[in-house]
């Protein structure tokens, strides 16, 4: 077993390659972070030709979950809905081959070393509980805070745990939320009916906090910036991310940020992008 690696999750090939995103995933995980990356996937044809040891250290094959769950996603004016397989996350303690482990969201792109600041640290586990919309200035509509009115987001995009009493408990509680999400989802007065991991996660993480809202100090040492699917992506060059970010008044406006932690949830052009770098 690695003392330290990343875990990935895909699922799904087709419209949105998530094989092909956890590839390019994992290559700037190795640049950056120099770490190991281990690959959960349903897949088997989508990921036969990227064997272990090229790509990934671990390729865990998992059963599909057979849900029926659908979103749609914007690609230019257009909105395309997929199936949305996104259950298997709960069960990283379980499938982790790593003591100390990183996961993240395939769409998450790495572009420095900021996450090794977590094994550093002395917590058994650390996520975000603020995002960073970079069009937040233009747009305040997009912008993602709260999981309803009173409780703000954990964004389950990216998280550490270490193996402990604590964190053990932390993912039975969340197979339990996955299990009985339509109770949880009127107990929380959530609106969206589709099981999204960022309410998992936030839900065990205020009952984990003696049912409070108040801040804690499990903060990933990372701010995690990201774009809607709203959002057009022009082009990734060294490292720098070009967006035509939409105004109030329907016009966009292009933005240039560089050598940051990159949340891309537009997919579509995420894809077409990794598909420029091949």
């Amino acid at each position: 077993m690695h003392d330290k690696g990343v875990l990935l999750h895909a699922h799904g090939t087709a419209p949105i390659n998530y094989v092909a995103q956890a590839i390019f995933c994992a290559e700037r995980i190795k640049k950056h972070l120099n770490l190991p990356v281990a690959l959960i996937t349903s897949e088997t044809t989508g990921v036969k030709k990227y064997p272990e040891g090229r790509h990934f250290s671990h390729v865990i094959r998992v059963d599909p979950t057979n849900t029926k769950q659908k979103r749609k996603f914007l690609d230019g004016d257009d909105y395309k809905e997929v199936t949305w397989d996104n259950h298997s996350r709960i069960n990283s303690f379980d499938l982790t081959p790593f003591k100390e482990t990183i996961v993240m969201d395939t769409d998450l792109i790495v572009d420095n070393n900021n996450l090794l600041k977590c094994f550093e640290s002395n917590k058994d586990f650390l996520i975000n509980n603020e995002s960073i919309y970079v069009n937040s200035q233009h747009r305040k509509d997009l912008r993602i805070e709260y999981m309803n009115n009173f409780i703000k987001m954990y964004w389950a995009t990216c998280f550490y745990f270490k193996k402990t009493k604590w964190t053990s408990d932390f993912f039975e509680l969340l197979k339990h939320i996955n299990k009985n999400y339509e109770f949880y989802r009127f107990a929380y007065n959530i609106v969206e009916t589709k099981y999204r991991n960022d309410y998992a996660f936030t839900i065990a993480m205020h009952m984990m906090n003696n049912f409070t809202a108040r801040p804690n100090d499990r903060s990933l040492p990372i701010k995690l910036f990201y774009v809607t699917d709203k959002d057009k992506v022009l082009s990734y060059k060294s490292r720098q991310w070009e967006f035509a970010l939409p105004k109030d008044d329907g016009t966009f406006f292009r933005c240039n940020i560089k050598n940051v932690n990159m949340h891309v949830m537009n997919k579509f052009a995420l894809d077409r992008i990794i598909k420029e770098h091949e």
